[in-house]
């Protein structure tokens, strides 16, 4: 496993109300493609609003995707997350979009804050189903050690396959937290076919990414999860992120992988659009 795959999800609302300035599509499609240039190979987008929210309207997501995926060829994947009124169908409107490859499905429930993230067994089930009539690749987003269980109960389902791609995502308030015991334990459960990123949101530093990368795995960075570089030292954009990732995989002798080999390594087929 010499090549490490590096997914971007760039947006965070509360850091945009923050600066009160929402980028616009052309300018999160400019910095995507940066963040592509310095070795993001995956970017993990929502459908939101000019102002943030979500919303079922596609219209801003597909503007996103096309400006990007005219320059070059990284993977998009089209979140179906989120706590939010909207209904599971409306959740994942994303994966509609024929440019995306990829949706995160979400595998429970979870206390997130002071709320309830709820994503039901039958939601999990019906998100599957969806993503695989449109020909898109389900990572498994795991908050809790239970939410396990549902991978065996999907695949025999036939409702995902093998390779599995799992994300760790880990460390919100409420949830299972971002520690070194907590992602080796939960790497020892995983199926021995899985590949596996990590997201240690609200991460301090890149400590735990060199964790992941050194156990094999590989990692995700962006503003929806962390805008820390280093202590007490945040990061201008996503751009610096991934720079920064990319950088700490080649200190422990990886390499950064292309969206070409992110996608044989996650078996992906290129989609026709």
């Amino acid at each position: 496993m010499d090549k490490v795959c590096i997914t971007v999800a760039p947006l965070a609302q509360t850091y945009y109300d923050a600066v009160e300035k929402f980028p616009t599509p052309d300018q999160l499609a400019e910095e995507i493609y940066e963040c592509y240039r310095a070795g993001a190979s995956v970017v993990h987008l929502h459908v939101i609003d000019p102002q943030g929210r979500p919303t079922v309207d596609t219209g801003n997501f597909r503007k996103v995707v096309r400006a990007v995926r005219s320059r070059c060829d990284v993977i998009f994947q089209g979140s179906t997350g989120g706590v939010s009124d909207l209904t599971r169908d409306e959740r994942s409107v994303s994966v509609e979009v024929p440019e995306v490859e990829m949706g995160s499905l979400n595998m429970g429930s979870a206390n997130i804050g002071e709320v309830c993230y709820i994503n039901t067994p039958g939601d999990v089930e019906f998100w599957a189903a969806k993503m695989q009539r449109h020909g898109v690749l389900p990572e498994l987003e795991i908050f809790e050690p239970g939410m396990l269980g549902m991978i065996p109960r999907l695949f025999q389902k036939g409702l995902v396959k093998k390779p599995f791609v799992v994300n760790l995502a880990l460390g919100f308030p409420g949830a299972m937290p971002a520690t070194p015991d907590g992602i080796l334990f939960l790497v020892r459960q995983l199926p021995p076919d899985a590949v596996w990123l990590l997201t240690p949101h609200h991460a301090k530093d890149f400590s735990l990414h060199a964790l992941a990368v050194a156990l094999g795995g590989h990692v995700r960075v962006g503003f929806e999860d962390s805008m820390f570089l280093g202590p007490n030292k945040r990061a201008a954009n996503n751009v610096e992120l991934v720079a920064q990732a990319a950088a700490l995989i080649r200190m422990l002798g990886r390499e950064v992988a292309t969206p070409a080999e992110t996608r044989a390594l996650y078996g992906i087929t290129p989609k026709a659009v």
